[in-house]
């Protein structure tokens, strides 16, 4: 790092603090402070989703993915986050917007109980919690690469730190209004760092002769693993990473502060672009990288973003990237931050506390709640390497615990008859199914002689079997309650507006041209 790494860095964390400060000194109520008042046009919602879905471990993981398992991580890329995506545009929304509400957990009280209202909220903040871990981690991955901050823990701690004033101070409002230009620096940041690496991997071509002997990492359907077909991991991975929009508290936050359904539909679908083209290129500096610096191990794959960051980028642009990876970290941590403490103040404190405590007061352990979030997150960031790397991490706990909480929300449009004790139980059951197949999973039970097959284990093939057995809950469930009389029928509910508005502000065109495109990208990669 030059001195003109060093400015650039300073001035862009400085930068975005102070506008914390700013509009932390605007926020005055607990819907400003958690929903930045429900004012946010379509285009904010767009890129307040991608700074807050965009993240140092977005640059990590994406590009250690890429490392481990080549040009089928680009297929991930326009599979995974757009399904769950569309379908939160699609079913989930209208029904949201339907209460004036501050969390998805409330609105599943509103739809099935409220039993599964404190199940999701704990289920949530565990979620959540894991993402800034997963954050803090990443994070920790460039101060011990690129800043030569030797200590892990040190890095870690530094990570959080970076985080606790900008999340205390404005929440959600500062996010939302810093998030333009971070977006702007983070596109800039992993664009110049593929063009360069691009570059010097000599494209494609140079790319295919480096990786001659490995010939199944250029192309989409080329990885697979022992017990686990290309198509399956495909599924797999979809099935889990999918969840992420659907019961993700965060991402509620950006859609729920929009000023109107179509707003928020349209600035849900509009991230969708942004994400195909930063996670496809920081995916492909990622393979570029297992051609450059072939030979690194699996749980250590986290670290070629970094290490690509350090050897590639000119002065000035170092900083840059570095600067980058901190305000991502900065705005991801708010979004995170405030998430949970939504949960924690609007479903819990207020819901079962305090329920007719003053306006200050809430807001007052809103702020706190964040905080606590951060540390605990970032506690369980120590334990990222240990389970061989940040997707790893993610898909093992992802697909066997948080996955089944997206059922409830998708029946809402798919399934209007499933009645209200049916969420709990497709809940309960695909968690339960999901943690007993990790448990039997693992060194330990096996040397008790116990094994059991990797179609049935894998974490990749466990979340498929989740995603069945927690909708066999739900259906199984309704179908006895309305053996039983008591099924009450839901209408699905729409956006009232949209046929009257002029095609090209609907979102069914820009679900179409999204879909063409997916099919597209996996037909001609395959």
């Amino acid at each position: 790092m030059q001195p003109i790494d060093w400015i650039i860095v300073v001035v862009w964390i400085v930068g975005t603090s102070l506008v914390g400060i700013l509009f932390g000194c605007r926020v005055k109520s607990l819907e400003d402070y958690l929903l930045a008042g429900r004012k946010l046009r379509w285009w904010q919602v767009s890129v307040a989703q991608g700074a807050d879905s965009v993240d140092s471990s977005d640059f990590v993981s994406t590009s250690g993915l890429g490392y481990r398992i080549g040009m089928t991580g680009v297929g991930l890329v326009f599979a995974y986050m757009t399904f769950g995506f569309m379908a939160l545009a699609r079913w989930v929304i209208p029904s949201l917007f339907k209460h004036k509400i501050f969390t998805n957990a409330e609105f599943l009280e509103e739809r099935y109980t409220r039993s599964l209202r404190v199940f999701s909220m704990i289920i949530q903040i565990m979620y959540r919690t894991v993402a800034i871990a997963i954050v803090v981690y990443a994070t920790a991955q460039m101060f011990e690469v690129v800043l030569k901050v030797g200590d892990p823990m040190a890095a870690i701690l530094i990570s959080m730190a970076a985080m606790v004033v900008y999340t205390f101070l404005g929440g959600q409002l500062s996010a939302v209004m810093a998030a333009v230009p971070q977006m702007i620096l983070m596109l800039f940041s992993g664009v110049t760092i593929f063009i360069l690496v691009w570059g010097e991997v000599g494209g494609f071509g140079g790319l295919s002769e480096r990786l001659a002997s490995t010939p199944q990492l250029m192309h989409i359907g080329g990885y697979s693993q022992p017990g686990v077909p290309v198509w399956i991991y495909l599924i797999g991975m979809t099935l889990t990473v999918a969840t992420y929009p659907l019961i993700n508290q965060a991402v509620a936050q950006r859609v729920l502060a929009a000023r109107s359904v179509n707003d928020a539909r349209l600035g849900t679908l509009g991230y969708l672009p942004i994400y195909w083209v930063f996670g496809s290129a920081i995916m492909l500096v990622g393979i570029a990288g297992a051609a450059l610096h072939p030979g690194i191990a699996a749980e250590k794959a986290d670290k070629i973003y970094p290490m690509m960051m350090e050897r590639y980028l000119p002065p000035g642009l170092l900083g840059a990237g570095v600067a980058a990876m901190l305000v991502a970290t900065m705005s991801t941590g708010a979004g995170i931050g405030t998430a949970v403490s939504s949960l924690l103040t609007i479903d819990l404190y207020r819901r079962f506390i305090r329920p007719h405590a003053a306006e200050g007061h809430y807001l007052l352990f809103a702020r706190f709640a964040s905080l606590v979030a951060i540390v605990l997150g970032t506690y369980l960031a120590f334990f990222v390497e240990r389970m061989g790397g940040i997707v790893p991490f993610y898909i093992a706990v992802t697909g066997t615990l948080f996955m089944p909480m997206a059922t409830p929300y998708l029946a809402v449009g798919l399934f209007p008859r499933a009645s209200r004790r049916s969420g709990l139980t497709s809940v309960v059951l695909g968690a339960g199914v999901g943690l007993v197949l990790m448990a039997l999973y693992t060194d330990r039970v096996r040397s008790f002689g116990i094994e059991i097959p990797v179609w049935l284990g894998d974490p990749v093939w466990r979340a498929i079997w989740v995603f069945i057995v927690s909708w066999i809950g739900l259906i199984g469930q309704t179908l006895y309650d309305h053996r039983c009389g008591i099924v009450e029928r839901f209408e699905v509910v729409r956006d009232p507006t949209e046929s009257m508005r002029p095609w090209w502000r609907r979102s069914v065109p820009y679900e179409i041209a999204i879909v063409v495109v997916v099919v597209f990208v996996l037909w001609y990669g395959w």
